[in-house]
C-alpha cells in the first residue's frame, strides 16, 4: 500500500475497500512464488528446478519455492499450473519430455500445452550420450556390427514415453539395427542394468551417466550433440562417430500460464537471466553438466516451437501412445 493510500485510509476507512488492486498490491512480486516441478523429488528435473529457484530468489526479492507434483509423465503438475490462478505467483518447471513430448504422447490431456502455457526462460540443456555395456563395442561401427550379428540390440530407459525411450528407437533406425526397449522405474535402474550387462545400452543425459563412465563401468561411444561436451572431451560427437543428424538435447525451462501478463513474465525472465549469470549459479550449472540456455522469452518460445515441430513426427513414426 502506498503512503498516499495510507493517508487516505486514515482520513476515511471506506476508501480502502475500493482501492484499485494495483495500488493495494504495489510492485511485483509481493509474496513468495511457487515453481511447480511435475516430477518426484531427487531427479534431474527437481535438482535443476531448485537451482533455478535459488538463483532467481535474490533478484526477485521474494522466495521462489519449489513444489513437486509428480505423476503421469508430468501431466498432473502441468494441469495444476494450466488450470490454476494466473496471478503471476505460480510457474512450471518443464523439460523436453513434459513440454515437447507429452502433447503427442497423451491424447486426453485436460490442457493444451501451446494454448495454456507461455515460455519464460530456458535454464540449461545437456546432450544425451550413447553408453554401452562393457565388451560390446568400442565405437559406433562396432555397435552396428554387434547388432547385426546378434539380430538386434536392447536398450534401457527410465520409462515409457521418455526421451531415452524415443531416442533408442531413433538410434536403431540410424544404425539399421532392430532395437528392443526395456523400460525401468527411472534412469538409475536403467543405468544399473547396463552396468550389469542385462541390456546393451542406453542414451541418457551426460550428468546421469558421467560417474559410471569415469569409473569404467560403461563405455561412451558418442555424444548426441554438434559439439563435444566439456565433461567428456574425449568422446566424439554423433557426426564424428558416424551418426550425422543424430542430435538429442535434454533441456529445462520455466513456463507460465498463458494468461499471466507480459510484464510479469518479463520480470521473472529477467530474474532468471540475471540469476543464472551469477558466478555461483554458473558453477552449479557446469557441475550439473548443463550449458546455459536462452533466457529471453521470445528466443525460448522459438526454441520450444522448433522442438515441438521436431518431436511431433518422431512420436508419430514411433506409434507410441501413453493413454
Amino acid at each position: 500500500m502506498t503512503r498516499r493510500l495510507k493517508l487516505a485510509c486514515l482520513a476515511g476507512l471506506a476508501l480502502c475497500a475500493f482501492a484499485p488492486p494495483a495500488l493495494a498490491q504495489g510492485s511485483y512480486p509481493q509474496r513468495p512464488i511457487r515453481l511447480i516441478v511435475p516430477f518426484a523429488p531427487g531427479g534431474g528435473s527437481d535438482v535443476a528446478g531448485r537451482l533455478a529457484a535459488q538463483c532467481m530468489t535474490p533478484k526477485l526479492g521474494q522466495a521462489v519455492v519449489v513444489e513437486n507434483r509428480g505423476g503421469a509423465g508430468g501431466t498432473i503438475g502441468m494441469e495444476a499450473v494450466a488450470k490454476g490462478t494466473a496471478d503471476g505467483y505460480t510457474f512450471a518447471f518443464l523439460t523436453t519430455s513434459s513440454a515437447a513430448l507429452n502433447v503427442f504422447l497423451y491424447r486426453n490431456l485436460n490442457f493444451d500445452i501451446q494454448r495454456d502455457f507461455q515460455a519464460v526462460g530456458e535454464v540449461g540443456r545437456s546432450p544425451s550420450v550413447l553408453a554401452v555395456r562393457r565388451g560390446l563395442a568400442t565405437d559406433v561401427a562396432g555397435l552396428r556390427a554387434a547388432g547385426s550379428r546378434s539380430g538386434g540390440l536392447t536398450y534401457g530407459s527410465g520409462g515409457n514415453g521418455t526421451v531415452p525411450h524415443l531416442t533408442g528407437a531413433m538410434l536403431g533406425r540410424a544404425l539399421g539395427v532392430e532395437t528392443t526397449h526395456v523400460p525401468y522405474r527411472g534412469s538409475g535402474p536403467a543405468l544399473t542394468a547396463v552396468v550389469a550387462g542385462q541390456v546393451d545400452m542406453l542414451l541418457e543425459a551426460v550428468p546421469v551417466v558421467l560417474g559410471q563412465i569415469q569409473e569404467g563401468l560403461v563405455r561412451p561411444l558418442a555424444v548426441a550433440s554438434p559439439r563435444r561436451d566439456p565433461l567428456l572431451p574425449d568422446v566424439p560427437t554423433s557426426v564424428e562417430a558416424g551418426l550425422p543428424g543424430f542430435e538429442i538435447e535434454n533441456w529445462y525451462g520455466v513456463f507460465a500460464p498463458s494468461r499471466v501478463p507480459a510484464s510479469v513474465v518479463e520480470t521473472v525472465a529477467r530474474a532468471l537471466r540475471e540469476g543464472l549469470a551469477e558466478p555461483a549459479c554458473q558453477a552449479r550449472l557446469r557441475e550439473m553438466g548443463l550449458s546455459g540456455g536462452t533466457s529471453d522469452p521470445a528466443a525460448f518460445r522459438a526454441y520450444w516451437q522448433a522442438e515441438l515441430d521436431r518431436w511431433g513426427p518422431i512420436v508419430a513414426a514411433s506409434g507410441m501412445q501413453m493413454d
